[in-house]
C-alpha cells in the first residue's frame, strides 16, 4: 500500500500493465509513505535549507509526493525523489494470504481517503493540525494492532519483490533497509541488545523491472519483537524518477527451511549435547520486552543432566549481556558450555558450539519453542534431534540422556573446557604439534580395573565409537562376565598441565605363547576420542609389550571395521600395524620403535 498525496495532480506518465499474477505467497501489510533520511522534524523545518512544505506542514521529499498512476489494469505509484528523499514503512510481521492481504488492502485504502476527507472537513474549523494527516493516523494505527497480533511462532519474511519502471536513461541505485526503530522503543537499548540492521543495494535498470530480492539476514528484526521500520532510499545524492507497481515483503517457502520429521530419522547414538532456546523455552517471556520467569524444574532438570555427564548450551536469539546476565541470576551460567547467544541461525551457532567442543554433530539434540527455528536447525543439521519445549517435562526420562553417575561424569563439563585451553595453548605452537604435546607435561596411568571402575567402563564399551579398536558393543551383563574372566584388563586414566582427562581407556588383552614366542592379543580396546591424537595407543602397545617381555615377536589387534571408526584403523596404520580390516592388524615389535618420549606413564 501506498499513502497517495490526495493534493496531487493525476500523472501525466502513460503505459499499460498486465494484470498482478496471483501470487501464492503470504505477505505483510505495509503502508509506504514519503520520508527524510535526515529527519529531526520538527525542529528541522526551521533550520534546514531543504526544507519544502507538504499540505499538511511536513516536508517534502518526494516531488509532488506519492502520485497515484493507472496503467491498464494496475495501480502504481510516481516517485520522483528529491535529495535526502526515501520511502519508508512502519514494519509488522503478521503475514497474510494473498486473498486477504488484497482485500484488508483494498479496505484500508479506502478507509484512509475517506479519512483524509473527512480530516480535512474538520480541519476547516478546528485549529488542531492532527487533522490534517488524519490518513496516516489511520495506517499507523492499523500497524500497530498488526504488530501486536502476529503469530511469534511462525515464519518470518523471507523475500521483498519489487516491479517498477525506472524512467531514467542510467541505472539507478536504491538501498532497502531493514532495521529496529530506536525512535519507538519503550526502553533504552544498547546497539548490542538489537538485531543488527540489514541494508540491501538494489539496481534498477532503465525501462522494466522485475525483481525477487532474499532477505533471509533480517529474520532477527522480524523476530525480536521490537518495532522496526523499512526503508528505500537512492544511494548518494540520485534523484531517480520511478514507477512503482509493487513493492512487497513475503515468505516465499522455497527460501525457508523445511522440516524433517523425527520419525523419518532414527537417533541412535547417545546425546552428549543438549542445546536449549532461552525465551519461551528455558524461561516465560521475551527479555527484550521485559523480565522473564525461569519456568519451574529447570535448575533441578540441569543439575540432573550434568550429573549424568551430558553437556549443556544455549543457542538464542538474544542480546548477549542481557541473557548472559540473566542466566547468571538464574544460577545456569556455571552449567552452560560456550552458549551462542546473538542473532545468527540457530543451526550456525549450534554448528559453532560441536565444533569448539568437538562432538559429533549426531550426539546433539536441541529444544525450541518456536516450529520456525526447529525446522530450518532440522533443515540443516538433520542428524540433531529437535524437540518443542513440552518435551522439558519428560527429557529426564529421554532414552539418549540417561548417561551415568559417576566421577567422569560429574567433572565431564570441566573437561571439556579444559579441552578448549589446551586448543587454544596449542594454536601458540604453530605446525609444531609434537612440540605442543610435549610442553602438556602429558601422565598417563596404565592399571588394573576395580570395581569403582565398572560405570566407567560400561560407559566406554558402550559409546566409544571412532576409537573402537574391535568395533563390538556389549551390553552390561556381558561386560560383567568379561571382567570376570582371567585376561589382561586395563583402564587408563590421563592428565595434563591443563587439568585431568579422567579414565579415558580400557582394553582387554591376553598373552599367548606360540613355540616359545610370546604374543600379545588386544581383544578390545576402547579409547575415548578427546584423547585423539596424543599417542595413547601407541603407549598402551608399549606397556603391553613389556608386560610379555623383550622377546615378544607380534602384537595382533583383533580389529573389525565399522562405518565409525576409520579413525582407530588409521592409528594402528600410522604406527606400523599391517594386515586389514577384515583380519586384524599385526606389528613386529622388534622392529618400531613404540615408547612415548615425551610422556610419563605410570603404572601398577
Amino acid at each position: 500500500m501506498f499513502q497517495f498525496n490526495y493534493f496531487a495532480r493525476p500523472s501525466e506518465w502513460r503505459g499499460d500493465r498486465a494484470p498482478a499474477a496471483d501470487d501464492l505467497r503470504d505477505r505483510l501489510l505495509l503502508s509506504w509513505a514519503e520520508h527524510c533520511i535526515e529527519c529531526a522534524a520538527p525542529s528541522c523545518y526551521a533550520s534546514c535549507d531543504l526544507f519544502s512544505p507538504t499540505e499538511a506542514g511536513k516536508c517534502r521529499r518526494i516531488e509532488n509526493g506519492l502520485v497515484p498512476v493507472q496503467a491498464g489494469q494496475r495501480t502504481g505509484v510516481e516517485l520522483r525523489f528529491k535529495r535526502w528523499g526515501k520511502l519508508e514503512a512502519q514494519g509488522n510481521a503478521r503475514l497474510f494470504p494473498p486473498a486477504k492481504a488484497r482485500t484488508a488492502e483494498r479496505l484500508t485504502a479506502l478507509a484512509a481517503r475517506q479519512a483524509h476527507a473527512l480530516g480535512q472537513l474538520i480541519g476547516r474549523f478546528s485549529t488542531a493540525p492532527r487533522w490534517a494527516t488524519a490518513h496516516e493516523t489511520l495506517f499507523k494505527r492499523v500497524n500497530t494492532w498488526l504488530e501486536r497480533h502476529r503469530d511469534p511462532t511462525g515464519p518470518v519474511p523471507n523475500l521483498a519483490l519489487i516491479e517498477a519502471e525506472n524512467l531514467d536513461a542510467e541505472p539507478c541505485e536504491l538501498l532497502l533497509t531493514i532495521a529496529v526503530d530506536k525512535a519507538r522503543l519503550t526502553r533504552d537499548l544498547t546497539a548490542s541488545q538489537l538485531p543488527p540492521p540489514v541494508s540491501i543495494p538494489i539496481t534498477l535498470v532503465p525501462g522494466s523491472n522485475r525483481l525477487s530480492i532474499p532477505i533471509s539476514d533480517a529474520a532477527p528484526v522480524f523476530e525480536c519483537g521490537l518495532p522496526f521500520n523499512l526503508a528505500l532510499a537512492p544511494l548518494g545524492s540520485a534523484t531517480p524518477h520511478l514507477i512503482l507497481f509493487e513493492l512487497e515483503v513475503v515468505f516465499d517457502p522455497a527460501l525457508a527451511a523445511q522440516p524433517v520429521e523425527s520419525a523419518q530419522t532414527e537417533f541412535k547414538v547417545p546425546a552428549k549435547l543438549v542445546v536449549f532456546d532461552l525465551d519461551n523455552t528455558l524461561w516465560d517471556g521475551v527479555l527484550l520486552e521485559g523480565d522473564v520467569r525461569l519456568r519451574d524444574g529447570i535448575r533441578e532438570l540441569f543439575r540432573e543432566l550434568d550429573e549424568r555427564g551430558i553437556l549443556l548450551s544455549v543457542a538464542s536469539k538474544n542480546a548477549p549481556a542481557d541473557a548472559l546476565e540473566r542466566l547468571a541470576g538464574f544460577g545456569l551460567d556455571e552449567l552452560l558450555l560456550f552458549p551462542q547467544i546473538g542473532w545468527l541461525p540457530k543451526s550456525r551457532s549450534i554448528k559453532t558450539i560441536v565444533d569448539t567442543i568437538d562432538i559429533g554433530i549426531d550426539s546433539v539434540m536441541f529444544i525450541d519453542d518456536n516450529p520456525f527455528e526447529r525446522a530450518e536447525v532440522s533443515a540443516v543439521h538433520p542428524k540433531v534431534e529437535v524437540l518443542d519445549d513440552q518435551s522439558l517435562a519428560n527429557l529426564l526420562q529421554h532414552p539418549r540422556l540417561q548417561g551415568a553417575k559417576t566421577a567422569e561424569s560429574r567433572s565431564r563439563r570441566k573437561m571439556y573446557q579444559e579441552a578448549v585451553v589446551r586448543t587454544q595453548a596449542a594454536g601458540s605452537f604453530g605446525d609444531d604439534y609434537l612440540e605442543f604435546l610435549r610442553s602438556c607435561e602429558l601422565v598417563l596411568t596404565i592399571r588394573p580395573d576395580l570395581p569403582a571402575d565398572h560405570d566407567r567402563i560400561a560407559e566406554l564399551v558402550q559409546r566409544t565409537n571412532q576409537l573402537n579398536f574391535s568395533g563390538r558393543k556389549y551390553d552390561r551383563a556381558a561386560i560383567a562376565e568379561a571382567l570376570e574372566d582371567d585376561r589382561i584388563h586395563l583402564v587408563i586414566e590421563c592428565s595434563d598441565r591443563f587439568g585431568s582427562y579422567g579414565t579415558v581407556g580400557f582394553c582387554m588383552a591376553h598373552l599367548e605363547d606360540i613355540a616359545g614366542t610370546p604374543r600379545v592379543v588386544v581383544d578390545d580396546f576402547m579409547l575415548s576420542c578427546r584423547v585423539q591424537g596424543k599417542f595413547i595407543e601407541q603407549a598402551l602397545i608399549d606397556h603391553l609389550v613389556r608386560l610379555a617381555g623383550p622377546a615378544t615377536a607380534e602384537v595382533f589387534i583383533d580389529f573389525h571395521k565399522t562405518d565409525r571408526n576409520r579413525p582407530a584403523q588409521l592409528v594402528l596404520e600410522e604406527i606400523g600395524f599391517t594386515g586389514g580390516a577384515s583380519s586384524g592388524y599385526s606389528l613386529d615389535p622388534r622392529e618400531v620403535e613404540l615408547s612415548v618420549p615425551f610422556m610419563t606413564v605410570r603404572t601398577a
